[in-house]
């Protein structure tokens, strides 16, 4: 196996593992343990704010795209080198 090959499996299962984690985790009771559990109390309401978690779930959505997009183009990649794909 070629390692860009290898480079392109991990780079496409690492955007879609930040992305489910990313689109998930501000909506969950742990987001609020977790901002509770800050020293920095004047950045609790800040990051509790819904346009922050909507931020970070935006952030989320890009990388869920990007790692289907670039599943699509190796699955696609790998039809086209198939001779026996007919």
């Amino acid at each position: 196996m070629r390692s860009g090959l290898l480079v392109r499996i991990f780079f496409a299962t690492y955007c879609l593992e930040a992305g489910v984690f990313l689109v998930l985790v501000p909506w969950s009771p742990g987001w609020d343990r977790f901002v509770y559990s800050l020293p920095w109390v004047q950045m609790r309401p800040w990051l509790l704010a819904a346009i922050v978690r909507a931020a970070f779930s935006g952030f989320g959505f890009v990388h869920l795209i990007w790692g289907v997009h670039d599943l699509d183009a190796f699955f696609a990649a790998r039809r086209q080198s198939d001779p026996e794909s007919s």
